[in-house]
């Protein structure tokens, strides 16, 4: 086991044991949280989410880099809108709620990931919001696909980095 995934086992060794099961939870519920977005993005993508052997990935998120974004269309820039809009102001809200309840057990940085990636959200739905207007200096094909990207690279760093602090705890 690594250093930091030492401390961290440590540290929550350290918490009373409600404490502990609140850090359990919080951790829990900020992976779930990652997950939601990309079951919603599966639900909205149909059978455009390929179906393809995910043996060759890390996990689904890679999978999702390498085989799920889809190509840009008018019509698949509308379908995909809630995901860039209602879903983030959901998911803002939520990590914004978990940060504020659960706050005492909550690592330093974890809190501040977290904070990182709710600006990271606005700024991804303002920008899906700009695309067509942006169209006339980058071409949409390009900004539809960075979206997605950029999306799915927040969610795996924290579903990942939660993944990895659920098992150093459940390890110890």
């Amino acid at each position: 086991m690594s250093a930091n995934l030492q401390s961290r086992s440590e540290q929550a060794i350290n918490l009373s044991p409600d404490a502990f099961e609140i850090h359990l939870e919080a951790l829990l519920m900020l992976r779930l949280e990652c997950h939601l977005w990309k079951a919603h993005f599966m639900q909205l993508a149909g059978r455009e989410a390929r179906h393809v052997s995910s043996h060759a990935y890390l996990d689904v998120w890679d999978l999702m880099l390498a085989e799920w974004i889809p190509d840009y269309t008018p019509e698949r820039y509308e379908r995909f809108r809630p995901l860039f809009d209602e879903a983030i102001k959901d998911m803002r809200a939520r990590l914004e709620r978990l940060m504020k309840v659960c706050d005492h057990v909550l690592p330093r940085d974890v809190k501040k990931r977290m904070r990182r990636a709710i600006r990271q959200l606005d700024f991804a739905a303002a920008s899906y919001r700009w695309i067509p207007a942006r169209s006339a200096i980058e071409p949409p094909e390009k900004l539809f696909n960075a979206r997605f990207k950029g999306m799915i690279r927040l969610l795996s760093l924290l579903a990942r980095d939660a993944d990895k602090r659920l098992q150093a705890m459940v390890d110890s």
